[in-house]
């Protein structure tokens, strides 16, 4: 058993997504977010210092990538569609905690 996430840029002027950020102690801009490019994401995962990260090119735009190693402490299979609005993702199984994922996301 897994569970999904997507994804999305952060949108400012959606309160109730702002407050839940605030209440996780999570620094919020003001500017609108957007989706990373594919060497972002790959930069931010390297983040997480030995942790092997592994891209696979599916097809002309799908990709995915994988942070860690199946069933180890940090995990993450990640795919996503590269287009002009950058890396759309879709987290489709893995264990991170939920702050750190957090975070570390929030720097793309």
């Amino acid at each position: 058993m897994s569970i999904d996430w997507s994804v999305l840029p952060l949108d400012p002027a959606i309160p109730e997504l702002v407050e839940w950020l605030q209440h996780e102690n999570i620094a919020v801009p003001d500017l609108h977010g957007r989706y990373p490019t594919l060497d972002e994401l790959v930069n931010v995962l390297a983040m997480f210092g030995d942790v092997p990260v592994q891209l696979e090119r599916l097809n002309e735009q799908l990709w995915n990538v994988v942070l860690g190693e199946l069933n180890s402490a940090i995990y993450a299979h990640i795919l996503g569609t590269v287009n002009g609005m950058g890396y759309l993702i879709s987290i489709f199984s893995g264990v991170l905690v939920r702050k750190r994922r957090c975070s570390r996301f929030s720097r793309v």
